[in-house]
Order: structure tokens, then sequence, then C-alpha cells
């Protein structure tokens, strides 16, 4: 997925969200954790200042979420499906990896 598409799937999560008044949350498991992801407009700003995917999926996590995942000794192949499930669960189908 490209930033440009990021970008796209957070607004278009956005409207999906518009008329809700609580944060929206989805949950994302994998390998038997389970990330909070904030959707639509309440994804973090720094999602649209990402100028890759990459920094894109750090934003979208947070520093702490960014920290737990990286402290299991995840490989290259654990962070693609782990950022395909991110951007599926926020309304993407292919994250492009």
């Amino acid at each position: 997925m490209t930033t440009a598409a990021t970008k796209k799937t957070v607004a278009r999560a956005a409207e999906a969200t518009a008329t809700d008044t609580e944060p929206a949350f989805v949950p994302v498991e994998y390998k038997g954790k389970t990330y909070q992801i904030a959707i639509g407009d309440d994804a973090p700003i720094e999602v649209l200042e990402a100028e890759s995917d990459f920094d894109a999926v750090k934003a979208i996590l947070g520093p702490e979420q960014w920290a737990d995942f990286k402290s299991t000794k995840q490989t290259v192949g654990d962070y693609k499906r782990f950022s395909t499930l991110i951007f599926e669960a926020m309304g993407e189908d292919d994250s492009g990896n």
C-alpha cells in the first residue's frame, strides 16, 4: 500500500465512523497478542505525515504498541503479515507488501 493509499484508508474509515462519538478502535490479533488500532478520525495525525507504510504502521500502533511488537523479536516477514492485518482492519484489502 502506498502512503497515498494509507491516507485514503484513514479517510474511508473516518467516513464510516463519522457519526460515532466514542473513539473508534479495532482489535488486531497477531501471534497471541491483541493490538488496539485507532481508525478514522481517531487515527493519530502522524499517519498523514508518514512518508512510507512502515512509518504509517509505527504511527498507527503508537510508541508503546510498536515497542511491544518489536520486543517479541519479529522478523521482516512477521512485519509484513502484521501490517497487512492492520491495513485490512482499517478497511484496505492489500497493503502492497
